[in-house]
């Protein structure tokens, strides 16, 4: 699988909390929500993306991603976000300041508790 487009309706699990990630995700139109051990942690819209963790680690997913309206998606699988990050300028440095956010976000709410 390179790539295609998917349109997905609400309520649909698009990434689960533990399961292998075998694809990279760009929402272009939507909402979801992100939850962590059945916790909301983050909500995402138009432009954001999830499923880079997994497919830069190779471990299982880290959230869960549920579409909160209907999306329409840009689905990347495993071989071709390899390449995609070789040939699109900006796409690496986009995922590692994402990354930096996440991190940055997890230590804050880390050192609240």
């Amino acid at each position: 699988m390179l790539a295609f487009a998917q349109k997905v309706m609400a309520g649909k699990v698009l990434a689960r909390e533990g399961a292998a990630g075998l694809e990279y995700i760009l929402i272009l139109e939507g909402e979801a929500r992100v939850e962590k051990d059945g916790e909301i942690i983050n909500r995402l819209s138009v432009n954001d993306f999830f499923g880079e963790i997994a497919l830069i680690d190779g471990r299982p997913r880290a959230a869960t991603v549920i579409a909160e309206t209907d999306m329409n998606l840009l689905v990347v699988g495993s071989r071709f976000f390899t390449r995609l990050l070789e040939i699109t300028p900006g796409l690496a440095k986009e995922i590692m300041l994402a990354l930096c956010k996440y991190l940055r976000e997890a230590e804050s709410k880390r050192a609240i508790r």
